[in-house]
């Protein structure tokens, strides 16, 4: 059945210049299955120094998001931490689905997302419960002491499987007043990346949104790489993101919501804690 799916999703799919699309984090998987090791087995294919659970974050340095539209300073330096040393977090998830959303979601997590090991959101509190864990997993593919791929992995305690891997990078386009986030998530044979525009909010809080009026790099794009290295890519202007990071009286939160249409169907809010360092 995901085979079927799939499928159907790269008919969708509209030839493009890898030029033309550098947002793209271009990695795929050449299996039926994602799974928790696959910064692992990309590690097999290229080469290079791969390491599990290493000690770093999502970015070195929550400066590289600067830009004239953007301010790092602004946002406050917990969150900022938060980025550069995501290994030191441990979160707890609660999720919030629309009714109808849920419903689907049920079929198409056992149909797609459990066969191929990505996307295994909890479809309700009692399994959110159960609990989440987090690592970065990384590849220095040139053996040149600088990471090449960093990969954010969140494991679901109870089953031991990953609710998501996502490959993270900072894209800043030639000539542009920003930078953007882009995560990449491995599918079989395809990639579904998320281009999201960073800015701070008047509370010291981290929005990133994926849906911006007047600028049309951030987006939702699913993307397959063909072997004459043309880039397959279709913008999902039905999926739009919004994340806010922020700190409240009960410490990190962060609401990530997801809309269909402009109509929100899911908001997944992670409690963040920091653990100790040497754990």
């Amino acid at each position: 059945m995901h085979d079927l799916l799939l499928g159907l999703g790269r008919r969708l799919l509209r030839p493009v210049p890898v030029h033309e699309q550098p947002h793209a984090v271009p990695f795929e998987a050449e299996t039926a299955v994602v799974g928790e090791r696959f910064v692992e087995g990309l590690a097999t294919r290229l080469g290079g120094a791969y390491t599990i659970g290493a000690a770093t974050g999502l970015m070195d340095d929550f400066n590289q998001l600067r830009s004239p539209i953007f301010d790092p300073t602004q946002v406050h330096a917990t969150v900022r931490d938060f980025y550069e040393h995501t290994d030191r977090y441990e979160m707890r998830l609660q999720p919030a689905w629309h009714p109808l959303a849920r419903l689907f979601f049920i079929f198409f997590r056992s149909t797609v997302s459990q066969p191929i090991q990505q996307f295994c959101f909890p479809v309700s509190q009692a399994e959110a419960a159960q609990g989440l864990g987090s690592r970065i997993d990384t590849l220095d593919v040139d053996l040149d002491g600088r990471i090449d791929v960093r990969a954010w992995v969140r494991v679901a305690l109870s089953s031991k499987k990953p609710m998501y891997v996502g490959i993270y990078t900072v894209y800043r386009p030639s000539g542009s007043a920003a930078a953007y986030i882009s995560v990449g998530f491995p599918l079989p044979d395809a990639n579904l990346t998320a281009t999201l525009r960073p800015s701070a909010t008047p509370s010291g809080g981290l929005l990133l949104r994926s849906r911006i009026r007047g600028d049309t790099t951030p987006g939702d794009y699913l993307c397959d790489a063909a072997p004459d290295e043309e880039l397959r890519v279709r913008r999902l202007s039905f999926l739009s993101e919004r994340i806010h990071v922020h700190v409240d009286e009960q410490g990190l939160k962060t609401e990530h919501d997801f809309y269909w249409w402009g109509l929100r169907f899911l908001r997944l809010t992670y409690s963040l804690s920091s653990r100790k360092v040497d754990d």
